[in-house]
Formats: structure tokens, sequence, C-alpha cells
């Protein structure tokens, strides 16, 4: 698979308007991109710590906007959670206030049961908007270069089930239309 061009791999019936990352590194950055490579993304909001990455990664065109937690989200439909898992706690914290009822929150932490907890203690109610996920062999190229090679898309993503979570059997099959694996 890792081969194939990007638009032969992703399911072309997947549609995102607002595509908010949180984290513009290698999981984030190589998200965005590939939906924006395959025709799949409306719009990318980026939010992180770093205002130089992310200036480069709008320069770039991996992001269209660079935006606030809150300012995403508001307006994304899907918020992908790149940054370390240390900051999650903070950063569910705040996504909770402003979450849309529309948006769906998953991330690519290497970790889950402190990302459910911290999940569960920020959104509380809302956690079934949360499906936690990671992808599975992903090449590591420097993301934040005009060479890089979406290789997030040929990944085979994890995806776990949260108690209580009633999304999950339909959402996190939206991961492109790639190999998704579940687990708990």
């Amino acid at each position: 698979m890792s081969g194939e061009p990007i638009t032969s791999v992703v399911d072309r019936s997947f549609w995102v308007n607002t595509l908010a990352v949180v984290g513009v590194g290698l999981i984030g950055g190589s998200f965005a991109r590939a939906l924006k490579q395959a025709g799949c993304v409306g719009r990318v909001l980026g939010v992180g710590r770093k205002r130089e990455t992310l200036e480069q990664a709008l320069e770039l065109g991996i992001i269209d906007e660079i935006a606030s937690l809150e300012q995403a989200a508001r307006e994304a439909d899907l918020i992908l959670l790149a940054a370390p898992v240390g900051t999650f706690g903070p950063v569910f914290q705040g996504l909770a206030n402003a979450l849309s009822d529309k948006a769906l929150i998953t991330d690519g932490g290497s970790t889950k049961g402190n990302v459910v907890a911290a999940a569960r203690a920020a959104l509380g109610d809302r956690i079934d908007q949360f499906v936690p996920a990671h992808p599975i062999a992903v090449r590591m190229n420097p993301v934040l270069k005009p060479h890089l090679q979406s290789s997030i898309v040929t990944a085979t993503w994890w995806c776990a089930h949260c108690q209580k979570t009633q999304r999950v059997p339909s959402s996190s099959s939206l991961m492109l239309g790639l190999p998704v694996v579940h687990g708990s």
C-alpha cells in the first residue's frame, strides 16, 4: 500500500468540511497533508504552542489558518490531537467549553489509558465525541518539509472503544476508509 497514490487509498466518499489539527508535527502534519492531497477536506485549522511551527505549516500549505483551541472546538467537524500526550489534559479542557455538537475528536497519541481518563474528566457526558486512535507503522519522515510524503494515509489506524461511546462504530470507520483495527 505504501507505493499507492493517496487518491487510490482513501475512501472518496469521506469528506471533512473543517479539520482542526492540534500539533502539526509528524502525525498531525502528515494527516492534514494527506487529506488535502486526497481532496477530502475543505479547510484545515492548525493549533499549537509554537507560532513558528504553525507559520511554517501555513507557508507549506499543510494548514489553511492558525487557530485557537476555542476556535477549533467551535468550527471543526474533526479534531485530531497530535501534540505530546502529556498536554492532552489541558487541550481537552480547552476544547470542552466551546465544543460543537457536530465535532468529533480523535488522537494520534501513543498511550490510551491516560488519554481516555483526561478526555473523560474534561468532556464528561460528551465523551461520545472522542474516539481514541493511533496510526501504526508510520514512516518517520520530516513533516515540515516541502518533499513530505503522506505515509499517514498508508498506516493502519488502531481505534479504541470508550465506555459510553455511541459514535465509535460509525466514526472510527471514518478514518479515511483506511485499515482500522478496533481494540479496547
